[in-house]
């Protein structure tokens, strides 16, 4: 498996990679260190246990005490392409936009509602303020109209993370 191959899988750079084979020159074989870096079964385990706990949070003291534990992730039922927690916040956030808009559609709604009650209840009383309303209407409906299209684009990026999310899972 070739280093562009690897970081992508673990989502981190070519540098990141470098750095902890470096910074944890112990756990790595010597091929995983030379300058034509080859990389064993263990190696990759190992760069799976590191990601794992970098993703996490962990710095690289608290890293290394896990793996002097004897701490270990494996290499190949990890996929770190797109983290899922990130996945799971970006979801949340567009069903949470989703929401937000669609209120914001109904309260639209609703004083569209109460300005055409005015105007029905007014009946050319004042020409200048019939006018006015109009005018309001006819702007509440533009603002309903872009509501409803950011809420239908909201929910759909977040049925795709949610497809993308279950994807993940799998």
């Amino acid at each position: 498996m070739m280093i562009r191959e690897i970081c992508q899988k673990l989502n981190i750079t070519n540098t990141t990679l470098k750095s902890w084979i470096d910074t944890f020159p112990e756990y790595f074989s010597d091929e995983a260190k030379g300058y034509r870096r080859a990389f064993e079964a263990g190696d990759l385990d190992m760069l799976a246990t590191i990601a794992t706990l970098s993703h996490d949070g962990f710095k690289y003291d608290k890293i290394r005490e896990r793996l002097e534990a004897g701490y270990r992730e494996e290499f190949e039922n990890k996929t770190f392409g797109i983290d899922t927690r990130v996945m799971a916040v970006s979801t949340a956030n567009a069903t949470i936009d989703a929401a937000v808009i669609r209120m914001e559609l109904e309260k639209t709604q609703q004083e569209r509602d109460l300005l055409l009650q005015q105007l029905q209840s007014e009946q050319s009383a004042h020409k200048e303020t019939r006018k006015e309303l109009e005018e309001k209407i006819v702007a509440m409906q533009q603002t309903m109209d872009d509501l409803r299209e950011r809420a239908v684009r909201a929910e759909t990026i977040a049925e795709y993370l949610r497809g993308q999310n279950n994807e993940n899972k799998r």
